[in-house]
């Protein structure tokens, strides 16, 4: 996989993650482009078409994956994703788990087993979990975004804007953690810190509603 695709895979993998299935599946196809032979990105293509109902198109990518070949690891990992979009979180955390047991050295998997366990409550976890994360890829954009992300849910918004801000500082162009670093200036008072984010997220997805909502509250919290 080149650093574009893993960057691309990534990305969908956060979307995906959010419930945002048509731009993961879009950013995907993107993907797949950059690196038309990748097992791993056809198998999460085939997860993520499943989930959306497309169970041909996802019986093809599931063949072309098969072709390019996928190993023990990267299927306990697409079994964890499809777990996950499903909605079945005890399957999910526990197929990150064997995963782990395999290879602890790759962030992005202590990132996708991070979210997955504060989506199921598992806050204390999660953190360390993000820790873990950060201490393997701290020069990456998705362990800072996970951490802070866990963080601002447990409600420890002055500890989340340090994470988000670092990882929009190594990713400019990640509008996950920009629309999270806005949710936290509002939450701590910062309404013009938030209108920049929300602005910049509106500047790399113009259509977003959901920054364009979050743009609308702030600007009339400002002017009250």
């Amino acid at each position: 996989m080149s650093d574009k695709s893993e960057e691309l895979y990534d990305n969908a993998v956060d979307l995906i993650q959010e419930g945002k299935m048509e731009e993961g599946i879009t950013v995907i196809e993107e993907a797949l482009m950059e690196d038309p032979e990748d097992g791993q990105t056809w198998q999460l293509y085939s997860v993520v078409l499943k989930a959306n109902g497309r169970e041909e198109d996802a019986a093809n990518a599931l063949k072309k994956a098969e072709s390019f070949g996928v190993d023990e690891l990267q299927a306990l990992l697409m079994k964890a994703a499809e777990a996950h979009v499903e909605g079945n979180l005890p399957a999910a955390i526990s197929r990150f788990e064997e995963a782990l047991e395999i290879d602890e050295s790759l962030p992005e998997v202590w990132v996708a087993y991070a979210m997955a366990l504060v989506q199921g409550g598992y806050e204390k976890d999660a953190l360390d979990a993000t820790e873990k994360a950060v201490s393997l890829g701290e020069s990456e954009p998705q362990p800072w975004y996970a951490r802070g992300h866990v963080l601002r849910v447990v409600g420890d918004f002055a500890a989340a804007l340090p994470a988000f801000e670092k990882a929009v500082g190594i990713a400019p162009d990640l509008g996950i953690a920009w629309h999270e670093l806005g949710m936290v200036k509002v939450e701590t008072g910062d309404l013009a810190g938030a209108k920049t984010a929300f602005a910049k997220v509106l500047e790399l997805q113009p259509d977003d509603p959901a920054a364009a909502e979050a743009m609308a509250i702030v600007q009339a919290k400002m002017e009250e």
